[in-house]
């Protein structure tokens, strides 16, 4: 891969497919991938996209009618009947996700398999909570009601233990159909999983701690779901998420909104402060030569501390003045960063002529000037 393309992939600019139907134009070769015919075409056709959308509708119909059957018959499955029937459509899902990745290779088929693994990861978990039920939850009399002295509670730990039974029966389901057909819809399965498993983890160490009947901030999970954030930033740094703008805005999103829950009840200069700090660690991380969600996070991360500041500790007109100013300070910061980022690559590209194919810097110029067509489009 040409290291110029290298690097509008690594910032998120454009795909893996665009970069490779970019070398196939100029005559280079597409490593680890098949060359196309000249009758073949880089990108889905429009019958493809037919294809898949009449797929998707006619999944909807099979899933409202399988939903609608299950809903008329539920009562009457009985206590293990009900986890029993999620537990067979799971299956089958899954089987099916497995079955069309093997027969189906193109990218239609990789979104398809991913849909399906996400329904599978879904069915599983409810299966899970249903099970979980039946084994931790006393079953009280019907004839009893919650006032009651013979009312039985579920001990503290078990609801904050089956949210973490759930998300790791999801969890795992999900990152078995995120390596076999990645896509952005199975990130999202994984972060929606990874995120319920971390503030669940935090409300069992409460209630396990905790000898009052208070449940108090949870503290504890969104400092995990912090760390998971920092943890989802990595993975994508490092190539094992594919989908990377998904990636980076799902990392960022952890990020601060576990820092939004660990400050709480914290005095207001002080969370204020730690998000300016990290709208300025994520503008630092931009700089070094990554995509736009860091930009994103790092004037949101400032403008949202300076504004609680200054509503906080600055009163009447002068607030709304000082906010006003900061507002467009921040948005000529942004701007001028952004063009900052955008001249070295022209200058390169001017001159990198002698050294490179002729026809490359033209390409790449191209790619640049449609940037609206090119910018932040990932395979789903």
């Amino acid at each position: 891969m040409h290291s110029g393309l290298q690097k509008l992939i690594d910032a998120g600019t454009i795909t893996l497919e665009q970069a490779q139907a970019v070398q196939y134009e100029i005559g280079q070769p597409v490593v680890g991938t098949v060359m196309p015919t000249p009758t073949q075409s880089m990108f889905p056709s429009r019958r493809a996209f037919i294809s898949e959308a009449l797929t998707y509708i006619g999944f909807v119909f099979v899933i409202a009618a399988a939903a609608l059957l299950t809903n008329q018959a539920w009562d009457g499955l009985g206590r293990w009947g009900q986890p029993g029937l999620l537990a067979a459509g799971g299956t089958v899902l899954f089987g099916a996700a497995f079955w069309m990745r093997m027969v189906r290779k193109d990218e239609s088929g990789r979104r398809l398999s991913s849909t399906l693994f996400v329904g599978s990861a879904a069915l599983v978990a409810g299966t899970t909570g249903l099970i979980l039920n039946e084994i931790w939850v006393p079953k009280n009399p019907s004839y009893l009601d919650a006032g009651s002295p013979l009312w039985q509670e579920p001990a503290r730990w078990v609801n904050p233990a089956m949210v973490i039974g759930v998300a790791l029966a999801a969890l795992v389901v999900a990152v078995i159909g995120y390596l076999l057909s990645g896509s952005a819809l199975g990130q999202l399965g994984m972060a929606a999983s990874s995120a319920a498993l971390a503030l669940g983890t935090g409300q069992l160490i409460l209630a396990l701690t905790n000898e009052t009947n208070q449940t108090g901030p949870d503290r504890i999970g969104f400092a995990i779901l912090f760390g998971g954030g920092l943890l989802w930033i990595a993975l994508e740094h490092y190539g094992y998420l594919h989908e990377k703008v998904v990636g980076q805005t799902l990392g960022i999103g952890a990020l601060f909104i576990g820092l939004q829950g660990v400050g709480i009840d914290v005095k207001v200069w002080a969370s204020s402060s730690v998000l300016i700090v990290l709208g300025l660690g994520l503008l630092v991380f931009y700089l070094q030569g990554h995509a736009w969600p860091y930009l994103a996070g790092g004037i949101i991360g400032m403008f949202a501390g300076g504004v609680r500041l200054l509503v906080e500790y600055v009163h009447g007109t002068s607030g709304a003045l000082a906010s006003l100013a900061l507002g467009i300070l921040l948005v000529v910061v942004g701007v001028r960063l952004v063009n900052d980022r955008r001249e070295p690559m022209m200058t390169v590209q001017a001159h990198s002529g002698e050294d490179e194919d002729l026809s490359m810097p033209n390409v790449i110029k191209e790619i640049q000037k449609d940037a609206e067509k090119y910018t932040n489009i990932e395979p789903f």
